[in-house]
């Protein structure tokens, strides 16, 4: 995912005066998306294929806790 689908985002966040935006994909950020990210830390988070795959296993185990 380019930087410009980063900073499209960050533009809506400003205009509609939200508190922060995410993008989640499937694939990768690009090196400029994860630079302009950090330049705006606070109103942006951005989670790629290893993010979702962590979030949906802690997902995973807090709907199907392990039983002794």
């Amino acid at each position: 995912v380019g930087v410009e689908i980063v900073r499209a985002l960050h533009g809506v966040v400003q205009q509609k005066r939200a508190t922060a935006g995410v993008i989640a994909t499937t694939s990768f950020f690009t090196k400029g998306a994860r630079e302009f990210r950090q330049e705006v830390v606070r109103q942006m988070k951005l989670a790629d294929y290893f993010e979702l795959k962590n979030w949906l296993s802690d997902l995973n185990a807090t709907r199907n806790p392990v039983r002794n």
